[in-house]
């Protein structure tokens, strides 16, 4: 548990590092765009692409293709649940898929990923990643449709991460062993992906005054679910039935706080994303807590 605390509290200081940094306007839209676009598509495809190549093969797979499968079922249950809730927060339809996406996706991306591979390493940073992908699918293509107000498209699974874990999964299981400049690039890039992901947050927060968020009752419902009630419902059934394996790959997806999306694409649409921005508010800062103790149950 205090490895697990340590490694949320490293992270939560570039968060509040980006924070001050978007506050005191020391950085402009185009020094985020940029930031944005290099952890897009190069770190965290680097760090995903490194992770696949260097554990993923023929033995892996046959051991672990149950992750996806089991996954896809607690994805299924917590999308029921968040049918059935989000009508009860709000009676505006965008608003109820603000509190339904939010409730279903965590940030396994920006934060998942690297607090997987800080904790676990690169190898159980994999068992995550596959547990990931079910969540990466729903993301992708329902949420960004529900967010957008725009018609599904797989098209939206052509991203960099994606194409770095097949190119990954395909480099593993072909035994091909990344070594000198081309290991150093991956490695370097990846040790880039935690510190600019939580800059990042902090910088999408900045853009809001967050004192108005915290008397928003339904903001804490949604987090309580999100960090909590979700996670430690599915840690134990997982732990119960499939073992301890599982539910921490499991936890390292779904007791993240709500993710980014609920900021990044109503802006693409011109919607008011100010119920992302206090859900992503409000869930950072009582992740710092829920998060190790999650985590510190299992590990």
């Amino acid at each position: 548990m205090v490895i697990v605390f340590s490694q949320v509290a490293i992270l939560f200081i570039f968060i509040i590092a980006g924070y001050v940094l978007g506050r005191t306007k020391r950085v402009d839209s185009k020094n985020v765009g940029l930031l944005s676009a290099l952890e897009v598509y190069v770190f965290l495809p680097c760090s995903v692409f490194r992770t696949f190549s260097s554990n993923f093969n023929t033995t892996y797979l046959g051991e672990k293709y149950s992750y996806v499968l089991i996954s896809f079922c607690v994805l299924a249950l917590v999308w029921g649940a968040a049918m059935i809730i989000s009508p009860r927060l709000s009676d505006n339809k965008y608003q109820q898929n603000n509190y339904k996406y939010s409730m279903i996706a965590p940030n396994y991306g920006y934060m998942g990923y690297a607090l997987a591979e800080g904790v676990l390493g690169s190898a159980g940073a994999l068992n995550m990643m596959m547990f990931a992908i079910p969540i990466m699918l729903y993301t992708n293509i329902v949420g960004y449709s529900i967010l957008t107000k725009r018609k599904l498209s797989p098209a939206k699974l052509l991203n960099p991460m994606v194409m770095a874990m097949i190119a990954g999964s395909i480099a593993g299981m072909a035994g091909v062993n990344v070594t000198g400049v081309a290991k150093t690039v991956l490695d370097k890039s990846s040790a880039c992906m935690a510190p600019v992901s939580m800059l990042l947050t902090g910088i999408a927060i900045s853009e809001f005054r967050i004192l108005k968020f915290f008397t928003n009752v339904r903001l804490y419902i949604v987090a309580g679910l999100r960090l909590l009630i979700f996670p430690l419902a599915i840690g134990c059934a997982l732990w119960y039935i499939f073992g301890n394996n599982v539910a921490i790959a499991a936890l390292f997806v779904h007791a993240m706080p709500c993710g980014l999306n609920t900021i990044v694409y109503p802006k693409l649409v011109g919607e008011d994303c100010s119920i992302g921005a206090g859900l992503a508010v409000v869930s950072n800062i009582l992740a710092c807590i829920t998060i190790p103790i999650c985590l510190g149950l299992f590990l």
